[in-house]
Order: C-alpha cells, then structure tokens, then sequence
C-alpha cells in the first residue's frame, strides 16, 4: 500500500520539479499542462487508502512540503516581475497623455503656448 503511494507521489514531485524548471526559464505558458497533470496525479493519490501517518513519512520522506515552497516563491516572484512591467507600462503611458495633450496639439506641462 504504502509502496503505491510512494509511486504515485514521486510522480507528484517529478511534475513539481519540472514546474519549477519551467518558471526558472521563464516559460509560463507550459506551466498551465503540467498544473494540471499534477493535479490529476493528487487526485489519484487522493484515491489510495493510506494512514496519515505513512502519508506523512511519504511527504516527508520525498521533501514534497520544501519543493512546494520553492515553487510558491518562484510564482510570488514572476507575479511581482509581470505587476511592476504593466505598472512601468501604466506610468509611461500617463506621462505620454500628460505630455502631448488630449487631442495631441500642444503638451499640457506648460502654462505658455509656444
């Protein structure tokens, strides 16, 4: 029983370290196939009746908990770098509207017309 779910587990963590290599290259879009095939591999770990004791020995045992952490902090990190690119792209694009004017004619930072 518990060697099935050890099986069924060192699956789970090959799929977690292939995420991680994924978001180390930066290739989120490929993410999004293996989310899922991990996802279909915890149900199926879900599916086997085991103790939480040797489910824990197991978790332990491969280090599931850390390589879960690793990947939470290399999501964290891509998410900051994605939301400060579109708050640069934000800002850029309000000082442009501010420079040249709503109908483009004159920039509104001056007081004068030139």
């Amino acid at each position: 029983m518990e060697e099935n779910l050890k099986s069924v587990l060192i699956k789970y963590r090959d799929c977690t370290l292939e995420i991680m290599k994924l978001l180390e290259k930066n290739d989120i879009d490929s993410v999004d196939d293996l989310v899922r095939k991990r996802q279909n591999v915890l149900d199926e770990a879900m599916g086997i009746k085991c103790s939480k004791e040797e489910t824990k020995l197991v978790n332990e045992e491969l280090k599931l908990q850390q390589l879960q952490d690793q990947v939470n902090v290399l999501i964290f990190k891509r998410l900051k770098e994605i939301k400060d690119a579109m708050q640069k792209n934000s800002d850029n694009r309000h000082a442009n509207i501010a420079y040249r004017g709503v109908n483009g004619n004159m920039p509104r930072i001056f007081s004068k017309k030139i």
